[in-house]
Protein backbone atom coordinates (compact mmCIF):
# COMPACT_ATOMS: atom_id res chain seq x y z
CA UNK A 1 0.00 0.00 0.00
CA UNK A 2 2.83 2.45 0.93
CA UNK A 3 4.76 1.42 -2.10
CA UNK A 4 2.04 2.31 -4.32
CA UNK A 5 0.67 5.43 -2.78
CA UNK A 6 4.39 7.00 -2.88
CA UNK A 7 4.70 5.78 -6.87
CA UNK A 8 0.98 7.73 -7.50
CA UNK A 9 -1.11 4.85 -8.16
CA UNK A 10 -4.46 5.51 -7.07
CA UNK A 11 -5.23 2.64 -4.61
CA UNK A 12 -7.53 2.40 -1.58
CA UNK A 13 -6.93 0.75 1.24
CA UNK A 14 -10.24 -1.34 0.20
CA UNK A 15 -8.57 -2.10 -3.11
CA UNK A 16 -5.97 -4.52 -0.60
CA UNK A 17 -8.33 -5.37 1.87
CA UNK A 18 -10.19 -7.27 -1.20
CA UNK A 19 -7.59 -8.93 -2.55
CA UNK A 20 -5.42 -9.66 0.53
CA UNK A 21 -6.74 -12.69 2.38
CA UNK A 22 -5.27 -11.54 5.72
CA UNK A 23 -6.06 -8.51 5.83
CA UNK A 24 -9.27 -7.53 5.63
CA UNK A 25 -10.36 -4.63 8.00
CA UNK A 26 -8.93 -1.40 6.75
CA UNK A 27 -8.16 0.30 10.33
CA UNK A 28 -5.08 -1.81 10.92
CA UNK A 29 -3.64 -1.38 7.62
CA UNK A 30 -4.25 2.47 7.70
CA UNK A 31 -2.69 2.35 10.90
CA UNK A 32 0.72 0.74 10.05
CA UNK A 33 0.63 2.97 6.91
CA UNK A 34 0.65 5.90 9.93
CA UNK A 35 3.21 3.95 11.87
CA UNK A 36 5.55 3.30 8.97
CA UNK A 37 5.77 6.73 7.63
CA UNK A 38 6.22 8.09 10.75
CA UNK A 39 8.77 5.96 11.75
CA UNK A 40 10.82 6.72 8.20
CA UNK A 41 9.65 10.19 8.69
CA UNK A 42 8.62 9.52 4.89
CA UNK A 43 7.21 12.26 2.93
CA UNK A 44 3.50 12.77 3.67
CA UNK A 45 3.25 15.50 0.19
CA UNK A 46 1.09 13.68 -2.73
CA UNK A 47 0.41 10.78 -1.19
CA UNK A 48 -3.19 12.08 -0.86
CA UNK A 49 -3.58 13.69 -4.48
CA UNK A 50 -6.79 12.81 -6.02
CA UNK A 51 -6.75 13.66 -9.51
CA UNK A 52 -5.40 9.89 -10.14
CA UNK A 53 -8.99 8.62 -9.01
CA UNK A 54 -10.23 10.98 -11.30
CA UNK A 55 -8.15 9.13 -13.84
CA UNK A 56 -9.16 5.93 -12.67
CA UNK A 57 -12.40 6.32 -12.43
CA UNK A 58 -13.00 7.34 -15.47
CA UNK A 59 -11.36 4.17 -17.47
CA UNK A 60 -13.94 2.38 -14.73
CA UNK A 61 -16.70 4.66 -16.96
CA UNK A 62 -15.21 3.68 -20.05
CA UNK A 63 -15.31 7.67 -20.23
CA UNK A 64 -13.15 8.61 -22.92
CA UNK A 65 -14.48 12.70 -23.24
CA UNK A 66 -11.32 14.28 -21.88
CA UNK A 67 -14.20 17.80 -20.93
CA UNK A 68 -15.65 15.43 -18.34
CA UNK A 69 -12.18 14.48 -16.78
CA UNK A 70 -10.29 17.48 -17.15
CA UNK A 71 -13.38 19.84 -16.04
CA UNK A 72 -13.08 17.27 -13.04
CA UNK A 73 -9.27 18.02 -12.21
CA UNK A 74 -10.64 21.99 -12.06
CA UNK A 75 -13.01 21.06 -9.47
CA UNK A 76 -10.81 19.11 -7.74
CA UNK A 77 -8.25 21.95 -7.10
CA UNK A 78 -11.11 24.27 -6.39
CA UNK A 79 -12.10 22.07 -3.60
CA UNK A 80 -8.45 21.51 -2.42
CA UNK A 81 -8.06 25.53 -2.02
CA UNK A 82 -11.78 25.85 -0.27
CA UNK A 83 -10.43 23.60 2.42
CA UNK A 84 -13.37 20.89 1.77
CA UNK A 85 -11.42 17.76 1.21
CA UNK A 86 -9.97 17.43 4.63
CA UNK A 87 -10.82 14.28 6.20
CA UNK A 88 -12.63 12.97 3.26
CA UNK A 89 -11.95 9.73 0.82
CA UNK A 90 -10.44 10.57 -1.99
CA UNK A 91 -12.30 8.52 -4.55
CA UNK A 92 -15.68 9.97 -2.74
CA UNK A 93 -14.20 13.49 -3.62
CA UNK A 94 -13.07 12.79 -7.07
CA UNK A 95 -16.23 10.72 -8.26
CA UNK A 96 -18.53 13.79 -6.41
CA UNK A 97 -15.97 15.78 -9.08
CA UNK A 98 -16.65 13.96 -12.03
CA UNK A 99 -20.91 14.34 -11.46
CA UNK A 100 -20.30 17.74 -11.05
CA UNK A 101 -18.36 18.25 -14.26
CA UNK A 102 -20.81 16.21 -16.13
CA UNK A 103 -23.45 18.26 -14.62
CA UNK A 104 -21.20 21.01 -15.93
CA UNK A 105 -20.49 19.71 -19.41
CA UNK A 106 -23.82 19.19 -20.11
CA UNK A 107 -23.30 15.12 -20.46
CA UNK A 108 -24.48 13.94 -17.45
CA UNK A 109 -23.50 10.51 -16.00
CA UNK A 110 -25.70 9.07 -13.08
CA UNK A 111 -24.66 8.96 -9.35
CA UNK A 112 -25.65 5.04 -9.50
CA UNK A 113 -22.94 4.35 -12.88
CA UNK A 114 -20.61 6.81 -10.89
CA UNK A 115 -20.91 5.18 -7.61
CA UNK A 116 -20.38 2.12 -9.15
CA UNK A 117 -17.50 3.15 -11.20
CA UNK A 118 -15.78 4.49 -7.91
CA UNK A 119 -17.14 1.91 -5.21
CA UNK A 120 -18.82 4.64 -2.97
CA UNK A 121 -22.55 5.11 -2.58
CA UNK A 122 -25.16 7.05 -4.17
CA UNK A 123 -24.87 9.16 -0.48
CA UNK A 124 -21.77 9.78 -0.48
CA UNK A 125 -21.94 11.37 -4.06
CA UNK A 126 -24.83 13.70 -3.26
CA UNK A 127 -23.06 14.64 -0.18
CA UNK A 128 -19.80 15.61 -1.57
CA UNK A 129 -21.37 16.83 -4.33
CA UNK A 130 -23.48 19.27 -2.88
CA UNK A 131 -20.40 20.21 -0.95
CA UNK A 132 -18.76 21.13 -4.16
CA UNK A 133 -21.25 23.34 -5.94
CA UNK A 134 -21.18 25.26 -2.88
CA UNK A 135 -17.68 26.51 -3.17
CA UNK A 136 -18.57 26.23 -7.39
CA UNK A 137 -21.22 28.54 -7.31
Amino acid sequence: YIAAKFNGNPITPEDITQEDPVTTDRNPLLRRFKDITSDLALNFEGLHEITPFVDRICDNLDQADKSIKNRAKEIVEIAKKSNIISGKKPTAIAAAAIYNASIDEEKKITQSKIATAADVTEVTIRLRYKEQREVLD
